[in-house]
């Protein structure tokens, strides 16, 4: 993992870098039940009316507490793009139409040009910085010891 920041190698550092999700909502098990999302969706004025959806329950709906923190989690650590891809389009649907009514997302097919557009260029001042942080490792530091120190920090 890269750190960038402004102070130096402080506390205040965080971790800049894109997250790409791959079939979050097909493996998570709620499947279907996301459709739940759709009664939010209608309290808050933003579902067609004849979309059908089940009804929120605590017992039955428990895991949805935990999934969304996992979603809110993988959403606010993103610091430039969040890449969702899905093999099931319809147990996304639900949360990508809620984000669609909310202006949050834009909704691409998998082709070569949003794969291009994936890839980001590295200037010549980033490649030398990262050359420079690879010189200042001690030669008796193992990859190993590198990445549990980057997971540490």
């Amino acid at each position: 993992m890269e750190r960038f920041g402004r102070g130096g190698g402080g506390s205040g550092d965080r971790l800049a870098f894109d997250v790409l999700l791959y079939n979050f909502f097909g493996s998570s098990p709620l499947k279907s039940q996301w459709r739940v999302i759709y009664e939010f969706m209608k309290e808050q004025d933003l579902l067609d009316a004849d979309t059908c959806f089940p009804s929120f329950n605590e017992a039955r709906h428990n895991i949805l507490c935990s999934e969304l923190k996992q979603l809110y989690v993988a959403i606010t650590q993103t610091k430039q793009r969040l890449w969702i891809c899905e093999n099931i389009e319809d147990l996304s649907k639900p949360m990508f139409n809620y984000w669609k009514k909310k202006n949050f997302v834009q909704i691409r097919k998998l082709d070569d040009s949003l794969a291009h557009a994936m890839q980001v260029a590295s200037s010549l001042e980033e490649w030398k910085a990262r050359g420079i942080k690879v010189s200042l490792i001690p030669p008796n530091i193992t990859a190993a010891t590198i990445v549990t120190i980057s997971y540490k920090a």
